[in-house]
């Protein structure tokens, strides 16, 4: 249930958890006639968690603060945009405060943004008395961005389409993950241009897609598997463009490799770096064995089986 808080000024409020992803894998299988590219990739939520509060206020508006970021607090921030597409789409005549505390890196490949957005979503959802309910919820998410329909639920799944086609997968065991983070960021747009400039011609794709209509991909079944079985045979096709932008991506790389980590490569399109562990003392170990490049930071975590937004108690 949504939660007062102590004044009585009859505001519900919700604080969520709003958990990272890494992409295990991620193909680029062919693009639609609007541009937009075509995936199969392999998405895992992390315990690494912005906090999102979301308050409702008899003030109209939106008004969205971020310690520590000034420069998040504008419009253009995708909690923001999610808080106005839900208004405007519910009709509901509230004010709307959100506070992000930000703990994912940003532009940095991790979801961060898109995952924020979800979460917004999911809080003013539990607290209408008239919920859209998840449809509609989906719908919504998908006209956010292509990562924001994974963070509704943020549990393991192959992702197909431009990212928003999800099938759910059962892991064996959740594995630690390094993440090796860099100084700066990477703008998604420009790796993805970059790859345009590097990758084959698009005839070269016919072999690995079968179409269902405007370059749409019959989805793929999936079954319970371990994560070293993706790890080992799965690559991220966007690596090569992100590391001809920002050449230290491979230094980082062959650094967690030759720290012991077997499958260490980037996540989405960059320029956070990752490596899997079985073991939270192996990967402890090996943060301390891996040489980075100067002003590169390790965060250690561990994937979520199962996730989605949570309420804090």
């Amino acid at each position: 249930m949504a939660r007062r808080n102590s004044k009585s000024t009859g505001r519900l409020w919700r604080l969520l958890y709003a958990p990272a992803k890494i992409n295990l894998s991620l193909r680029i299988i062919g693009r639609r006639s609007d541009g937009y590219h075509l995936l199969d990739s392999v998405m895992l939520p992390l315990d690494l968690c912005d906090r999102v509060r979301v308050e409702l206020s008899v003030r109209r508006g939106i008004r969205l603060s971020c310690p520590g970021f000034a420069s998040l607090e504008g419009r253009d921030n995708l909690a923001w945009r999610a808080a106005d597409l839900y208004l405007r789409h519910s009709r509901w005549p509230v004010g709307v405060k959100i506070t992000l505390g930000k703990k994912i890196p940003l532009a940095a490949g991790l979801g961060g943004a898109s995952s924020d957005a979800a979460a917004v979503l999911r809080a003013l959802d539990q607290m209408n008395p008239a919920p859209l309910g998840d449809k509609s919820l989906y719908l919504l998410a998908e006209e956010l961005g292509a990562d924001v329909p994974f963070f509704l639920k943020a549990s393991p799944c192959r992702a197909q389409g431009v990212g928003n086609v999800l099938f759910p997968l059962r892991l064996r065991y959740r594995p630690w993950v390094l993440l090796a983070c860099a100084p700066f960021g990477l703008l998604t747009k420009e790796v993805y241009h970059r790859y345009d400039q590097l990758a084959p011609k698009p005839g070269s794709f016919k072999k690995r897609l079968t179409p269902t209509g405007d370059g749409a991909i019959k989805p793929s079944p999936v079954r319970p598997a371990g994560v070293e079985l993706f790890a080992a045979a799965w690559r991220n096709d966007l690596q090569q463009a992100a590391i001809s932008l920002a050449p230290a991506i491979e230094d980082v790389v062959s650094a967690l490799r030759r720290a012991g980590v077997k499958a260490a490569r980037l996540t989405g399109s960059g320029p956070t770096v990752f490596g899997l562990c079985r073991t939270e003392a192996k990967a402890r170990k090996t943060a301390d064995c891996a040489r980075l490049p100067s002003g590169w930071k390790i965060i250690i975590c561990r994937v979520l089986n199962t996730g989605g937004a949570q309420e804090t108690h």
